[in-house]
Order: structure tokens, then C-alpha cells, then sequence
């Protein structure tokens, strides 16, 4: 009998150490953008063509009811953009944020692309998410710092 005992307490705690290291693993934070990153541009024709893993495009940039036309937007400015956004970190939230969301609490909106997936960051009221599209980092995920974001995308733009 002291042998089951034993042995179900081993199985007990064999479970908890796995779903910690799940957890630990899973909600971690993470950067929006991940380094190392190089700023491409759209071709002659609008579109553009990513070659590699560490390559962001820009695809649309928004502020409140206006929208920058990212084709305007100079290189620098992009390049600043992306690398406001790889030092600022997000954690996996359990909500899933179903789209779409209220355009009159939204701050900011910005779209672009990284290691052949698209990203979406919306900041706003009560919309502080980033919203990663397939792969490993698919879902959900809240801006652990939107504060200092918004204030340097007001800076920058």
C-alpha cells in the first residue's frame, strides 16, 4: 500500500513540474519582431517579395481615422517603426480577441509581415494586442508595455 502511495505522489508531481514548464514556456514574453530584422521596401510594381526569415515588410499603418500611406513613408521611418516594435515585448494572452474590433477604440493599427506570416498590433482602449497568423507563435498576445509603444509611435509619427 505505501508503494501506490509513493508512486502516485511521483506521478502527481511528475504532472505539476510538466504543466509549469508548459506554462513557463508557453506565456513567456516574447518580441514583436524578432532579431535579427532587415526593412524591405515594395518593388517598382507595389508588391513586394520577403527571401528570407528575417525580413519585415510594412504593410499598413494606421492612427485613429487616418491612415499613412505606408509607399510614403521613407525608409528611415519604417526602419525606426520596426525597431521600436522588436524591443517592445508581448505575452500570450487566453482570450482570442475575435476580429473585428471597435474602430473608434483604436489608437493604432499596424500591419506588416515577418517570416512569411502576417502580424497585426492594434493599440487602443481596451484593445492591447498583437495578433500573430500561423505558426509556432499563432494567437493572441498582449503588449506587456503599451505605454512606452504608444508613446514612441506618437515620436516617431
Amino acid at each position: 500500500m505505501k508503494k501506490k502511495t509513493i508512486i502516485r505522489l511521483l506521478i502527481v508531481i511528475a504532472c505539476l513540474v510538466l504543466i509549469t514548464a508548459f506554462g513557463f514556456i508557453h506565456f513567456r514574453p516574447i518580441p514583436i519582431i524578432s532579431s535579427p530584422y532587415t526593412v524591405i521596401e515594395a518593388n517598382s510594381d507595389g508588391f513586394y517579395t520577403i527571401r528570407s526569415k528575417t525580413e519585415v515588410f510594412v504593410t499598413e499603418v494606421e492612427f485613429c481615422t487616418s491612415r499613412y500611406n505606408v509607399d510614403n513613408m521613407d525608409k528611415e521611418k519604417k526602419e525606426k517603426l520596426v525597431e521600436i516594435l522588436s524591443k517592445v515585448k508581448c505575452r500570450r494572452s487566453l482570450n482570442d480577441y475575435s476580429y473585428p474590433h471597435s474602430s473608434e477604440r483604436t489608437a493604432w493599427n499596424i500591419h506588416l509581415v515577418q517570416d512569411f506570416k502576417r502580424i497585426q498590433i492594434t493599440i487602443g482602449k481596451y484593445n492591447n494586442r498583437v495578433h500573430f497568423d500561423f505558426g509556432r507563435k499563432s494567437g493572441a498576445y498582449w503588449i506587456i508595455d503599451q505605454e512606452s509603444l504608444v508613446d514612441a509611435l506618437n515620436e516617431l509619427l
